[in-house]
């Protein structure tokens, strides 16, 4: 699969897995993701990089649909969390993990607290 093939098919797993799991588990609308793959650099971590543009800024917290759903004292989840969401959805399109297939997603619309 080419890395505009991956990046069509995760675009479409994020505008629909991605954001039914968003709108049912924290207080937020549906976010119109496009995605970007890129082979990582020698300044990245990872081998494969997708940047993750959204349609507005993602909160760098967003609060849980259910309040019993809050951990301790946290209020919501952190983009971090959102982050290794979507990692592990990019495993329906392509396996990641591998030597030399690591995975890195980067949001790139994020409103800072």
């Amino acid at each position: 699969m080419t890395l505009q093939q991956l990046s069509k098919a995760l675009t479409s797993v994020y505008n629909t897995i991605g954001n039914d799991w968003i709108t049912e588990n924290l207080v937020s609308e549906p976010f119109e993701f496009k995605v970007y793959v890129r082979k990582g650099d020698s300044t990245d971590l990872y081998s494969y990089v997708i940047e993750v543009y959204t349609d507005r800024p993602i909160p760098e917290t967003i609060p849980y649909k259910d309040p019993s759903n809050q951990i301790s004292r946290a209020d919501g989840i952190h983009i971090s969390v959102m982050r290794d969401k979507f990692k592990k959805l990019a495993n329906y399109i392509e396996t990641f993990g591998g030597f030399g297939k690591t995975l890195g997603i980067d949001f790139m619309d994020v409103k800072r607290d």
